[in-house]
């Protein structure tokens, strides 16, 4: 046992401090009683998701087809008790989902639920990308441009690896896109252009990430490099224009997807737009050259939609035929290539 000292007192052992251990002591108490406390907490706050059969929490689920009814609620609920990201997360999904299934005049009260149970996960969870990509998707919808692109920004490098699944970079240059047409349809030509741009430097830095959906990649990246050709179109910028659809032309199955890109459509409409102008530089020759090309691109087209095209295409054959026609009645030569 401990020796005694003459006056009966416990005499510690050399390098022992009773008031040390005295203070160790009531902190493992503490942190026990916090521990069972906090347990006590979650399984409290939890409650609401066993009372529905939504216990389980980690790891896949479908948001589309549970109820949410149900579902809505008890996150509620269960966030109201104690927060955590997840939970806020699933909520932001389910108010997304509820947004574009309810009515008009809801939709956008929904909608502000959805951000905000986002924006509270990525408080508790800086690092998560999910609520972050899905935040800019709601950003991206209602037209404020930069704070989706400073979220999708803010998202990347943890989505970055997993480009595979969540195709975020994608998401990232489609919204530039949408931002490069209205900056258009506003007549800010340089921001149209600056964005047109953007969108082109996302599908090629990201493009390998894509591999598990090339068709689909190809259709996107080629229908953002005719929508930028053809910006540079309306201000007769044929040359750069030109560039863009070569580069659409050499896209990996391009041919096969002419269905979903109507690239020889589109690419008709350039030469006979060229072809127009330098008509009206006096260099009658040249032009006959283009509305010839541009005549045999229109047909390529209907040839690869089996014939099902619309007015548009009917209205472009006609100004180019009328173009060859007039060109041809004023002694052009024919033989022209």
């Amino acid at each position: 046992g401990m020796p005694l000292s003459l006056t009966g007192t416990v005499i510690p052992a050399k390098g022992v401090n009773p008031e040390g251990n005295l203070v160790l002591g009531m902190a493992l108490l503490f942190l026990g009683i916090g521990a069972i406390t906090l347990g006590g907490k979650q399984l409290w706050a939890g409650m609401p998701l066993i009372e529905n059969k939504m216990a389980k929490e980690h790891g896949a689920w479908e948001p589309q087809s549970v109820d949410r009814d149900v579902w809505i609620p008890a996150l509620e609920e269960s966030l109201a008790r104690a927060p955590q990201w997840r939970r806020y997360q699933r909520l932001g999904t389910l108010y997304s989902i509820e947004a574009k299934a309810s009515n008009e005049p809801s939709e956008e009260m929904v909608i502000r639920k959805a951000e905000g149970a986002y924006v509270s996960s990525i408080e508790r969870h800086p690092f998560n990308p999910i609520s972050k990509i899905n935040l800019a998707n709601i950003y991206t919808e209602a037209g404020k441009w930069q704070e989706a692109d400073a979220m999708y920004a803010s998202a990347s490098e943890r989505a970055r690896a997993r480009e595979y699944w969540f195709g975020m970079h994608s998401e990232w240059a489609k919204m530039h896109l949408k931002w490069a047409s209205v900056s258009w349809h506003n007549k800010d030509l340089d921001e149209a252009e600056t964005h047109y741009m953007r969108a082109k430097e996302l599908y090629l830095a990201y493009r390998k990430g894509r591999s598990n959906n090339r068709k689909l990649y190809v259709v996107e990246y080629t229908r953002a490099l005719m929508v930028y050709a053809r910006f540079l179109d309306a201000q007769e910028r044929y040359s750069e224009a030109e560039l863009l659809f070569q580069e659409g032309m050499k896209q990996v199955n391009w041919y096969n997807w002419q269905t979903d890109t109507g690239l020889y459509f589109y690419y008709g409409q350039h030469l006979y737009e060229q072809g127009k102008k330098i008509w009206f530089q006096r260099k009658p020759e040249d032009a006959y050259k283009l509305m010839k090309q541009a005549k045999s691109c229109l047909s390529a087209y209907r040839g690869l939609m089996k014939g099902n095209v619309d007015q548009s295409w009917q209205d472009q054959m006609t100004r180019i035929q009328e173009v060859i026609d007039f060109l041809e009645k004023t002694g052009v030569n024919i033989q022209s290539k």
